[in-house]
């Protein structure tokens, strides 16, 4: 059996590989924004003197739906080839500060219309890990838009922070969202049964547990690990470790 994604506390998260699990997560997170575009394009079907505010309120929307389904889709094609071992490779030495920095500049629009401030905790000397840097990135940015979708809606906060722990190199990713709840973000199966305990999605995430599963498959193939924490009273935090270069030792 092939190993699964577990968050600190060694609670399991949705295993890669079950192929049922992956298929009623597509499904689910298929359904929404379909039928929020076919809603909608079905009233300004109806409604062909709606004010031009509205309208292009609603196109706007049908617009954000659109690149959902794109991201989804995507998402799926990598988990195929990453599933077949077909996927392609770009190594390098990659500076993990500025995957931070790009990654935090790909979202940049997203934290600014939620108002969302971001702390920073990076040491000024960071080694250089072996990875590609195209899809640490985008693990990167799965993570953040994660957070930001949880994020207390009235004084959102996010902390990144970088760190060496022996070998590894470690982000974390920290929100101050819903608290206990944020373990609910993704599908949870049972530790001992492996079945899961039902749909426990919540509100509709930006990132998909389809992504934290490309997400886990890009860290795992680079010799790391990804997990999550709940806080006690509030937020979660995300994190991966990946492997130091060997030239950095």
């Amino acid at each position: 059996m092939k190993p699964i994604l577990t968050n600190g506390n060694n609670q399991v998260l949705t295993p890669y590989g079950f192929q049922d699990d992956i298929l009623s997560t597509v499904t689910h997170e298929l359904r929404t924004p379909l039928t929020s575009i076919r809603a909608i394009s079905g009233i300004l079907h109806d409604n062909p003197d709606l004010e031009n505010d509205q309208r292009d309120q609603f196109l706007d929307i049908i617009l954000e739906e659109s690149e959902r389904l794109t991201n989804l889709v995507e998402d799926m094609l990598d988990l195929a080839e990453l599933e077949l071992g077909q996927a392609e490779w770009h190594t390098s030495e990659v500076d993990l500060v500025e995957v931070i920095y790009d990654s935090l500049a790909a979202t940049d629009e997203l934290l600014r219309s939620k108002h969302i401030q971001v702390q920073f905790r990076l040491p000024e000397d960071i080694p250089l890990i072996v990875a590609d840097q195209n899809r640490i990135k985008r693990v990167t940015i799965c993570l953040l838009t994660n957070a930001i979708k949880f994020c207390d809606e009235t004084a959102g906060w996010i902390g990144i922070r970088l760190r060496v722990r022996g070998d590894t190199i470690q982000l974390d990713i920290s929100d101050n969202g819903m608290g206990v709840n944020a373990s609910k973000r993704h599908k949870i199966t049972d530790e001992e049964t492996g079945h899961l305990m039902g749909n426990t999605f919540g509100e509709e995430p930006q990132t998909t547990n389809l992504g934290l599963l490309v997400a886990r498959y890009v860290v795992n193939h680079f010799g790391g690990k990804l997990w999550f924490e709940k806080g006690l009273n509030h937020g979660a935090t995300f994190s991966f470790t990946l492997p130091l270069s060997p030239s950095a030792g």
